[in-house]
């Protein structure tokens, strides 16, 4: 608006000053600016590589306390045994047996590992074999397994897929 009141048509907007600094956007020094590298370059490239080099020194060393854990059948440990009560506990004695006072005597034992061959719930025993049925299936079949469970990793190529002739059409199960 004028002193007058009324509104100025002659007014245009403010041009809008770049922030290039006058440069052409398709200009050949535009581009140049655009794919020109940082002096520091190397050292930059130098100090992402030694942290990949740390990286996978850590996931080495954890693959490796992996195929140890899986490779390892028994173990050493602690097993208590009551003379009157003539059980065998592993890890820590009965509270049962240290309430009434028994005997108990710390002997080394050898943990075995092993896996329900029907379910796969593992269980840990002192014995060659485990006396208990399977916590969850009630299965007395056994089979010997590691500490660790083992990681089994399948890639997208090994995955099964039905073809069309595999596949059971909707009038087969309509019957």
């Amino acid at each position: 608006m004028t002193l007058d009141g009324e509104a100025s048509n002659s007014q245009q907007p403010p041009v809008k000053r770049s922030k290039l600094g006058g440069i052409d956007i398709n200009s050949d020094e535009f581009k140049r600016i655009l794919n020109r590298k940082s002096a520091h370059q190397d050292k930059l490239e130098e100090v992402e590589f030694e942290k990949l080099g740390v990286y996978f020194d850590t996931l080495e060393k954890k693959e490796a306390m992996e195929e140890k854990m899986v490779a390892t059948m028994s173990s050493k440990c602690k097993a208590y045994f009551c003379k009157q009560c003539r059980t065998t506990c592993m890890y820590k004695a009965s509270d049962i047996c240290k309430a009434d006072g028994h005997r108990i005597v710390q002997r080394e034992a050898t943990q075995r590992f092993f896996q329900c061959k029907q379910c796969t719930t593992r269980t840990v025993t002192i014995d060659k074999f485990p006396q208990a049925a399977c916590r969850s299936c009630g299965s007395t079949n056994y089979q010997r397994v590691g500490m660790w469970k083992e990681r089994k990793v399948t890639l997208d190529a090994e995955k099964l897929t039905l073809t069309a002739d595999e596949r059971p059409s909707l009038d087969s199960l309509v019957r």
